[in-house]
């Protein structure tokens, strides 16, 4: 899990830069004439239906970019958060608490994996007591 969002971070960190780099003047022997490259990036959900003129693109494609690192970067607080709730939560549980807790959670239609990290710990640390 960590490497995905290690990997998502990057994606968007990249992104960012390289919104930050499209967006600086350079000072290169171009000439006027020479229309601009567009700024390629992903633009967000139903913006390509609208009509936008390459300039609005470009800059919408920056603003995204811009935005992007900021929001995962929070997203990955959210993780955190709730990680370390569950945690606390486990804390106050029985284990036959948690065990049926488990139990409810993997019979939920969406059910993703939700065996946390901090259950693994719990479970691995109750091992080594025993």
């Amino acid at each position: 899990m960590k490497r995905v969002r290690l990997g998502v971070t990057a994606s968007l960190a990249l992104f960012l830069v390289a919104g930050v780099l499209m967006g600086q003047d350079s000072k290169s022997t171009q000439d006027d004439t020479t229309p601009p490259t567009k700024a390629k990036g992903l633009l967000p959900k139903h913006f390509k239906s609208l009509g936008l003129t390459d300039e609005q693109r470009q800059k919408v494609v920056k603003v995204h970019a811009a935005y992007a690192a900021k929001v995962a970067s929070l997203k990955e607080q959210i993780e955190q958060a709730q990680a370390e709730e569950r945690a606390e939560l486990n804390k106050i549980l029985s284990d036959t608490q948690r065990t049926r807790l488990r139990e409810l959670i993997l019979k939920e239609p969406d059910a993703k994996d939700m065996t946390t990290k901090e259950e693994k710990k719990t479970d691995s640390k109750k091992d080594d007591k025993k």
